[in-house]
């Protein structure tokens, strides 16, 4: 067998696809592709278990699912976030699961002292299982430790603080530790610090064709930690999925995707002004909500929306103005966690005024999808089936979008224009 040829089989309908998918393209079933190992020259594939498929489940049940497992053998998995973040809180944590199911597990510990690390594995009450620790930053270090151990599975805290900041020796550092890493065939985990802009890491171009997984690691906005792979994955190909965690005296603890939804932090509070929607971030689609506001009053309606075309915010000015006969008023609308809106969000951008307008809040259950043409007429976007289940993961009750054209396996409300939008949620006159 071709080392790394593999296909995947949904395990709904066992139909067999050459790439990995979010949804089955056949029976639509969302995250039922597996992967599996291909035999040359056979009509069937069948699973064949080995040390070089083996992946090393990290004890988070909902990060395994994502990650076909957990780290697969002789990958390299860089996870970037900023400093602060619960990168060495999340590794200890997989580290003393690991050992307890009886793996060798190393942890370079560059970024805080010995003492420290065994302080926080204090404070999670992970007093036993305990990794082999090295804090030790000198030349030959890694490799006579990788050599005397001969780990299963392998941290390095961080990348940037082993190579001294050093763009060019974290390249180098990086090569050299991913050439062990496949040749004595451990699963090995290196953390990055992001710049404070959150958008850039120390030899992040170089960084990207290294490693095998870019593991991106977020801070939501209720103390929560957000696991994601939207720029490399080559393990299962999936840069959509992610996992949630929740940061509690005792360390990270798993939670679904539904316990961080945005209608859980209102307590069920509809407010008047506020219409969620579903956006697009590079691969991933996630809920975001639009906020109007009045901005300054004047003698003819203005409307400000962030990050949006000024032709298009005018577009919908003016399809509230013919809609709804507003002449005056200043509206100023913003995103929660989105700061360029596009096209997708422009069905929620006017319910949102209206919303502001006519003085009644948007049921806390409901999330709009769809963009808006000239004429007040709703546009399919692009993903609709996919933001629809995205929605019904987070608990959502009430889609609203518009008609869908051709094959349909999502449900959602249908409607044509933003007038039955608001006679659909009760509001008109």
């Amino acid at each position: 067998m071709e080392r790394g040829a593999h296909m995947f089989q949904c395990r709904e309908c066992k139909k067999n696809f050459p790439k990995w998918s979010r949804v089955c393209p056949v029976c639509s079933s969302e995250k039922s592709l597996e992967k599996q190992p291909m035999l040359p020259n056979a009509e069937k594939t069948e699973r064949i278990a080995g040390p070089e498929l083996e992946h090393l489940a990290s004890g988070f049940p909902i990060f395994d699912r994502v990650f076909a497992g957990g780290f697969l053998r002789a990958f390299v998995y860089f996870i970037h976030a900023s400093r602060g973040s619960g990168k060495t809180t999340f590794f200890l944590q997989i580290c003393t699961f690991l050992v307890r199911l009886g793996k060798k597990v190393v942890f370079f510990s560059f970024d805080e002292s010995l003492e420290g690390i065994r302080k926080k594995c204090l404070q999670y009450k992970l007093g036993q299982h305990l990794p082999h620790f090295v804090s030790e930053n000198s030349p030959g270090v890694i490799e006579r430790t990788l050599l005397e151990y001969r780990p299963d599975f392998v941290v390095v805290d961080s990348l940037q603080t082993l190579a001294e900041y050093n763009r060019d020796a974290v390249v180098g550092t990086l090569f050299r530790l991913s050439k062990e890493a496949k040749k004595q065939r451990f699963a090995l985990a290196v953390t990055g610090e992001e710049q404070k802009d959150g958008m850039d890491y120390l030899g992040s171009t170089s960084i990207g064709h290294i490693v095998d997984v870019l593991v991106k690691m977020d801070e939501g906005l209720d103390n929560e930690v957000v696991i994601s792979t939207p720029d490399k994955n080559r393990d299962t190909d999936d840069k959509t999925s992610r996992c949630f965690f929740q940061r509690t005296p005792d360390g990270l603890r798993e939670i679904s995707e539904a316990q961080t939804g945005y209608r859980h932090r209102h307590r069920e509070e509809s407010k008047i002004g506020l219409a969620a929607f579903v956006g697009r971030a590079g691969n991933e689609f996630l809920l975001d909500e639009i906020t109007a506001a009045l901005g300054k009053s004047s003698a003819k309606a203005s409307l400000s929306i962030e990050g949006m075309s000024n032709a298009k915010t005018k577009s919908l000015l003016t399809v509230i103005e013919n809609g709804f006969l507003v002449t005056t008023a200043g509206f100023v609308l913003t995103a929660n966690r989105t700061k360029k809106l596009l096209g997708d969000a422009e069905l929620a951008c006017v319910v949102s005024i209206l919303s502001l307008l006519y003085r009644k809040p948007i049921p806390i259950d409901t999330v709009f999808i769809g963009g808006v043409d000239n004429h007040g007429c709703l546009l399919q976007v692009e993903g609709m089936e996919r933001r629809v289940r995205r929605a019904k993961d987070l608990g959502y009750r009430r889609i609203i979008g518009p008609r869908a054209s051709g094959m349909q396996n999502a449900a959602w409300e249908e409607v044509d224009t933003i007038k039955d939008v608001w006679q659909k949620l009760g509001f008109a006159k």
